[in-house]
């Protein structure tokens, strides 16, 4: 069920330790705010001076559409463990004027799976503990928020990743074909009498042709030519 912005005035409530302050905060509430215009309850930001931290917890807690308990390196405790019980208490209570209320298990970068607290293994997790699947994780997280299904993940480009690494090789062989070319002059310079002049000659045409080939290299031409290092060799030999 998406949110019903006149149940609740934070879109999510982030539950973390406080050695977790700083990641949740630059990772998650700043971009669920400013990003996906998503109101969390962060402690940081409503806790008022003056007010107790329990009385302030509770109360945004209670204001919350959600709730992300996040799992880091340290367990949570005191408050945050209080806060815990009070969001198993308010999930139970479903009703027409009390929507189900989601618990959402959030993994952080150094935490343990295992951690997970038992009235919340059998709930999808979000795992960010992988940076390079940070943005499916956010999203994730996101849909968990608004109780939206997240969809199919986005199949990656594998036509460009392959075209990509075919181009990758291609230069390689180039470059691998180039530094053949050099050591073959070497030997044909001590071995079969080469002056200096021409083998200096040689090198310079070496060094242009690679450039060329380096520069010209496209995905489309990947395909159409890999030059062969042996072949490469085997003309020079015949050329001196």
């Amino acid at each position: 069920m998406p949110l019903d912005s006149n149940q609740t005035d934070f879109a999510v409530y982030l539950l973390q330790a406080e050695a977790d302050d700083d990641w949740v905060e630059q990772r998650l509430a700043q971009r669920l705010a400013d990003k996906e215009n998503l109101r969390p309850y962060f402690f940081r930001w409503e806790g008022i001076p003056g007010v107790s931290r329990q009385d302030s917890m509770v109360t945004g807690f209670n204001r919350s559409a959600s709730c992300a308990v996040c799992l880091g390196k340290e367990a949570l405790t005191g408050l945050t463990e209080e806060m815990k019980k009070i969001a198993i208490e308010r999930k139970s209570k479903v009703s027409a004027g009390n929507p189900a209320y989601r618990l959402i298990p959030v993994i952080l970068p150094g935490g343990n799976p295992e951690s997970t607290p038992t009235f919340l293994t059998d709930t999808r997790a979000v795992d960010f503990r992988n940076e390079q699947d940070f943005e499916w994780q956010f999203h994730l997280l996101v849909c968990g928020i608004k109780g939206e299904p997240p969809g199919p993940r986005p199949r990656e480009n594998t036509t460009v990743q392959a075209a990509g690494t075919e181009a990758k090789g291609d230069k390689e062989q180039i470059q691998a074909a180039f530094v053949a070319i050099l050591q073959t002059i070497d030997v044909a310079q001590r071995a079969a009498g080469l002056s200096q002049k021409e083998a200096s000659s040689f090198r310079q045409d070496a060094f242009s042709n690679i450039q060329k080939k380096l520069l010209d290299l496209s995905v489309e031409q990947v395909n159409k030519s890999k030059p062969d290092p042996t072949t490469i060799k085997a003309e020079l030999a015949d050329a001196t």
